[in-house]
């Protein structure tokens, strides 16, 4: 049997949810919602709200009409009933109508997320953000932290008309909260690779031949994030993981490659930030999904100001990239980028 169109797929599931959901959900309203995430990734979300339920979450149907070429309809369906009924149970009544209404309530819970300024001129124009080069920092309300993701509320320049504060004021409690909600980790790159090859039970002659040993006196690759590895990359820019990455550095400038809105990588050293924005590009397009891109630029940490800019390119030094470059070619091998 030929595989239904993505649009016969979104009809049918509109259509046909409810009888693989419980009894309780027979009254609930269905909806198929477009959402244009960031970078302006276009979405098909599935929409269910039980009578009197105020929160409800968009499960989004792409990935789910992908498994059709491996499940038939009947099994996707119940996948999508699942996390339907999952996700209904996870999301927290956060009282909007009180809750949201009082900054007192939701100014603990602010914290940063970093975008591409060029791919999410929308958040520009409709929200309260720091120009950092070509990135902006934007400020959203952390409603649910979970092992599988985190349920935030994009704060936009309404609510804070509301509310009655400044951009300095969300600023000051995202600077506060950030860490304390999405903790930062530091990991070396070889120690994360090693982990991950672990888990997915290589063997350890084959990590040990795949992980190149870092020289003597050369600069290893530290990978930053937070605990969830969800929207981590903003973390690099918090006064406290400077200072941590500025220890691995031994108080030397560090660069900053953007691996994803979910992480950076930090490297210090004579770098030629000509390759390094090369490494970048080429992971950016063989490896990252389109939602998850956040820069092709090259970014440097100045150790005496604490300072993070981007770099010149033009105003490269030559250097030998040898161990940055095995390790690239290593999650490009493997299709691995550190995400949820």
């Amino acid at each position: 049997m030929a595989k239904i169109s993505f649009e016969e797929f979104k009809t049918y599931v509109q259509q046909n949810i409810k009888f693989f959901l419980p009894d309780e959900y027979s009254e609930a309203e269905v909806k198929i919602n477009d959402v244009t995430k960031i970078n302006g990734i276009q979405l098909s979300g599935l929409n269910v709200r039980k009578p009197g339920q105020m929160i409800t979450a968009n499960v989004y149907l792409e990935d789910f009409y992908d498994k059709l070429d491996e499940k038939d309809l009947v099994e996707v369906m119940k996948d999508i009933a699942e996390i339907e009924v999952r996700s209904t149970v996870n999301v927290p009544e956060f009282k909007i109508a009180e809750e949201f209404a009082n900054f007192d309530a939701v100014k603990d819970k602010i914290v940063f997320r970093v975008y591409n300024a060029e791919k999410n001129k929308d958040i520009i124009d409709n929200c309260p953000h720091v120009m950092k080069d070509d990135l902006i920092l934007s400020y959203c309300v952390v409603v649910d932290v979970a092992k599988d993701g985190i349920g935030s509320i994009r704060i936009t320049n309404d609510h804070m008309r509301h509310w009655g504060v400044t951009p300095e004021e969300l600023e000051r409690h995202a600077l506060k909260n950030t860490n304390r909600i999405t903790p930062t980790t530091i990991q070396p790159m070889a120690e994360m690779l090693r982990e991950m090859l672990t888990a997915d039970g290589m063997p350890e002659e084959m990590i040990e031949a795949m992980i190149p040993q870092v020289p003597d006196g050369e600069p290893e690759m530290i990978i930053v994030s937070n605990e969830s590895k969800v929207n981590g990359a903003v973390n690099v820019f918090l006064p406290e993981t400077i200072d941590k990455v500025l220890e691995k550095t031994n108080g030397k400038d560090f660069y900053i490659l953007p691996s994803s809105v979910h992480e950076v990588i930090c490297i210090s050293g004579d770098f030629s930030p000509s390759e390094l924005e090369d490494m970048v590009h080429e992971v950016n397009r063989t490896v990252l999904e389109d939602a998850e891109y956040l820069s092709d630029s090259v970014y440097e940490c100045d150790a005496a100001t604490r300072e993070i800019k981007k770099v010149k390119v033009e105003e490269a030094k030559v250097f030998d990239v040898t161990y940055a470059d095995a390790l690239d070619l290593a999650l490009i091998e493997n299709d691995m980028t550190f995400r949820k």
